[in-house]
């Protein structure tokens, strides 16, 4: 994804205004261009709210969950402050993901939660 995509995806996602993703670890049409939304919060914070784009992949199971994604899969995860987020972002860049982005904590989305 060149670089101008990549700015304009992560301004509609700030605006609350992402693509729409599947629940579960990496999807099968993660091709590598298409960033993946991951909240890495517990399967109860997610489901209590979460951005509406977002696959839940907990932070604790991330390394086993995203295990067979592609490495050029760029990601952004967030969490409830960005803590857990800079957890599971350092060990995907140990694992050899070098398009990892951690957006921080839920508080900054602009947009309406999806509650499920």
């Amino acid at each position: 994804m060149r670089l101008r995509a990549r700015f304009a995806w992560l301004r509609a996602l700030m605006s609350g205004n992402a693509p729409k993703q599947q629940d579960g670890g990496c999807p099968e049409w993660a091709d590598g261009d298409e960033p993946l939304l991951i909240d890495v919060r517990s399967p109860a914070e997610y489901h209590a709210g979460h951005i509406p784009a977002a696959i839940n992949v907990p932070y604790s199971s991330i390394s086993r969950r995203m295990r067979g994604c592609s490495r050029a899969v760029p990601m952004v995860l967030y969490c409830q402050t960005g803590r857990r987020a800079e957890i599971a972002r350092r060990r995907l860049q140990r694992m050899g993901y070098t398009r990892v982005v951690n957006f921080g904590g839920i508080r900054r989305w602009k947009g309406a939660l999806q509650h499920s």
